[in-house]
């Protein structure tokens, strides 16, 4: 069966290589190795001018987010001098990632690249494959299918919570909500919303998911995770990007990116001070 369907955009080998680049700077940019993003950037501005439009148009966007990247480490840094509670800190630190989907947004608008992948409203009756069915793949109306994953979710997440009862009252409930609700939108927009439609039109969906999946999972690593667990995030980046582009909105992947995030807090993995 096929996920996406026919993919008619072919990956030429200047994009594979861009491609690449775009993954390697942001590992680099979450190394804190900045030296090695700016030769990067440096290098493909050089070869902009000899470039057709839409390969013009994807080193722009990686460039846009590879400022925003760095606009967002030095904004976390500036974050972390202010007199707010420790979970007053992690939301601001979530909220700083509009610093990337600004200029992503721009140079969208700049090259008139518009949003397909939106906070519309799906068809919830839309058939979706569920992959954790043992024997066979199994096809679920997309309503059916999200309370499936959500049900799992909450499955997966009940001895961290157990653990961290003591803590489920009043104000953490109400930080892990915040968290979960910023995070959540915040990163799904810049992660699907904006990205990979961008990257989708230039390099096709395959490479766009996964690249898109990848960057996601690495972009954690600031976060204090390691790169293992970084690469659990990836995947969780390509269920969604799945998702969003079987439904054609982001509104599902955001609704269990939201579950998953406040599930996080709630079970001690985000630590909001409590």
């Amino acid at each position: 069966m096929r996920i996406f369907g026919e993919d008619t955009i072919r990956l030429t080998h200047l994009r594979a290589i861009l491609l690449a680049m775009f993954i390697f700077i942001i590992l680099f940019n979450q190394l804190q190795r900045f030296s090695i993003g700016f030769a990067f950037m440096g290098i493909s501005m050089l070869i902009l001018p000899f470039l057709k439009e839409y390969d013009r148009y994807f080193i722009w966007m990686i460039v846009a987010f590879s400022l925003g990247d760095l606009a967002y480490l030095y904004c976390v840094k500036f974050t972390d001098f202010t007199s707010a509670g420790t979970a007053m800190k992690v939301v601001l630190n979530r909220l700083m990632l509009i610093c990337y989907a600004v200029p992503v947004f721009v140079i969208m608008k700049s090259f008139k690249q518009q949003m397909s992948l939106g906070f519309t409203s799906p068809d919830w009756n839309l058939p979706v494959v569920a992959p954790w069915t043992v024997f066979r793949l199994r096809t679920l109306k997309l309503k059916h299918f999200l309370i499936w994953a959500i049900t799992l979710t909450i499955v997966c997440f009940v001895p961290l919570l157990k653990n961290n009862i003591g803590n489920l009252q009043g104000n953490f409930l109400l930080a892990g909500l915040s968290f979960a609700f910023v995070n959540a939108f915040l990163e799904e927009f810049l992660w699907r919303g904006l990205l990979l439609y961008g990257f989708k039109e230039v390099i096709g969906v395959r490479w766009a998911v996964a690249a898109t999946s990848l960057g996601f999972g690495l972009s954690h690593i600031t976060l204090g995770f390691t790169l293992p667990f970084s690469l659990l995030f990836a995947i969780s980046g390509l269920l969604y990007a799945v998702l969003a582009i079987k439904t054609k909105s982001i509104l599902p992947s955001l609704i269990w990116h939201f579950v998953i995030s406040l599930l996080m807090a709630w079970g001690g993995i985000i630590f909001l001070g409590y």
